[in-house]
């Protein structure tokens, strides 16, 4: 058997290309129905009114009879439904820029697809909250073209190599999703000032491949028309999951933290 370094390097990028992210495998029908552009990927944050810090969301500094009104009705908890319909969730994962091919290798981006979420809140009582979102391992968009080009890469990957690359995210020393069907989060501490529009610090555990992590960070909400839509961004790195950062030749290519989750969601409710 010959060794890596007497491979032709024309030979190693080739191979690199089809095999830069995660672990080996055969190539994966890639199942899922894509964007064909980036101005179809939902992006429910686009359509929000803007709203300044100093908008009165109701709840005054003064007392007023509206207020005292608003103090005799018992605070309700709202159910809100988010589906990919109308929302986005996705993951992004960087290539180590210090790994000797890094400059044949890629990032790389997965949507989520046929996923579900709910939160269940009280605006007048933040704390009073509940997180549950699950999206399906299996249902990962990986490396659309519209997705390259709505997080900014700028390249494209051939579509034989995207199955592979699929087929590698999926392996058991990755994502496992023969053992692992989703990704989900579910998170019931949360604080906040209240109100239609502001931060929310959510509290909560994701789980992916099995591993559960629990991270603190403040998505940005705003109720419009009824409607709840949430941002915020999560980081973590492999090891929060117990995965190793893929890499291959000797580490000629390895991938790189942090693990990127982004939301952009709007729920409406039950």
């Amino acid at each position: 058997m010959h060794s890596s370094n007497n491979i032709p390097r024309p030979l190693i990028v080739t191979s690199l290309i089809a095999s830069l992210s995660f672990g080996c495998s055969g190539a994966d029908p890639i199942p899922v129905e894509e964007y064909s552009d980036a101005s179809d990927v939902p992006t429910p944050s686009d359509d929000l009114d803007d709203v300044d810090d100093n908008t009165d969301t109701g709840l005054s500094d003064t007392g007023s009879e509206e207020e005292d009104e608003d103090d005799e009705e018992e605070a309700t908890v709202v159910e809100y439904t988010f589906t990919d319909a109308h929302s986005l969730i996705y993951v992004q994962v960087w290539k180590n820029e210090d790994a000797w091919g890094s400059d044949f290798a890629h990032d790389h981006v997965m949507r989520g697809d046929n996923w579900e979420g709910t939160v269940s809140i009280n605006l007048d009582d933040p704390s009073d909250c509940s997180f549950r979102f699950v999206v399906p391992t299996r249902d990962l968009a990986v490396d659309e073209d519209s997705m390259r080009d709505y997080v900014g890469y700028g390249d494209s990957i051939e579509s034989s190599d995207r199955s592979e690359i699929r087929s590698n995210m999926l392996d058991s020393s990755q994502l496992n999703a023969d053992s692992h069907d989703d990704i989900t989060f579910e998170g019931s501490e949360c604080s906040g000032n209240g109100g239609d529009s502001g931060n929310l610090k959510v509290t909560g555990k994701w789980t992916v491949a099995g591993g559960t992590h629990t991270e603190t960070e403040t998505l940005t909400y705003q109720v419009q028309n009824g409607s709840l839509y949430v941002q915020g961004t999560y980081n973590f790195s492999h090891n929060d999951f117990a995965i190793e950062p893929f890499e291959a030749y000797g580490g000629l290519v390895r991938n790189d933290d942090p693990l990127r989750i982004t939301i952009d969601a709007v729920g409406y409710p039950e």
